[in-house]
């Protein structure tokens, strides 16, 4: 889709792309911290309808718009007709790039076709700008307070120890088994339970994902570090470390 863009630059969110994701694509939270749309509804389905309640300056729109691409921990887009498509179309994208387990790139873009493009930009296109700067420094915002929040939980976070580097992290959602660190008055049927689960926890995630436990353990400020290896995993590290 050729035409005009009007573009946010890059903002870097300290948090891991999915927990970003989740954020991002909890809709129904929009309005705790999406100045530019603090209403949404739509089951992102690809050719399902976008409902959205968009402040343009002054003015607050309804509007329908239409799923057009949605690739898990990577991109949204959505996009609308108005007429024909020659008069005007719109497509938004919203692009999330991990930088780390850590840390994430949030990008926007909207492109404006048709032959009203160049006057919607003249009329809207400052709005526009600051809209999804405000959507950009909100998400930034709160993300990365809400996964400070989390520091207080523990992670069991799987790294390659002859390169010492993680990969993406993965969302709650995600996992099959969410593993628990053993107590020290878990009998030993139960620690083994808990290992057993663990390791296919590991098995079911990528080298360096981040696996939260389903029992917090933020009053045991040391790390529970143990060394094993199997067909699928050779020599991986685990520990526990602040979420």
């Amino acid at each position: 889709m050729s035409g005009i863009e009007v573009r946010t630059g890059p903002i870097r969110i300290e948090a891991p792309a999915a927990f970003v994701w989740d954020i991002l694509t909890d809709v129904e939270n929009y309005h705790r911290w999406n100045p530019f749309t603090p209403r949404a509804r739509t089951d992102f389905g690809i050719g399902s309808a976008v409902h959205l309640r968009v402040r343009m300056g002054p003015l607050k729109m309804p509007m329908t718009e239409t799923m057009s691409a949605f690739e898990p921990i990577r991109l949204i887009a959505w996009g609308k007709t108005f007429g024909a498509r020659w008069l005007l179309a719109a497509l938004r994208e919203q692009h999330l790039e991990a930088e780390s387990g850590t840390s994430c790139v949030y990008r926007n873009t909207d492109r404006l076709s048709g032959v009203l493009a160049p006057i919607v930009l003249r009329c809207f296109g400052g709005f526009m700008r600051r809209g999804f700067t405000g959507v950009g420094q909100g998400l930034k915002r709160h993300a990365e307070a809400e996964y400070a929040k989390k520091g207080r939980d523990s992670c069991l976070v799987i790294r390659d120890p002859k390169t010492n580097t993680g990969g993406t992290a993965v969302a709650p959602s995600q996992l099959t088994f969410r593993p628990r660190l053993v107590k020290p008055g878990d009998s030993q049927k139960g620690r083994d339970s808990c290992f057993v689960k663990t390791l296919k926890a590991m098995l079911l995630a990528p080298s360096g994902s981040r696996l939260v436990l389903s029992t917090l353990a933020s009053t045991s400020p040391r790390p529970v570090v143990r060394k094993t290896s199997c067909t699928a995993l050779i020599c991986f590290r685990l520990r526990a470390s602040p979420c």
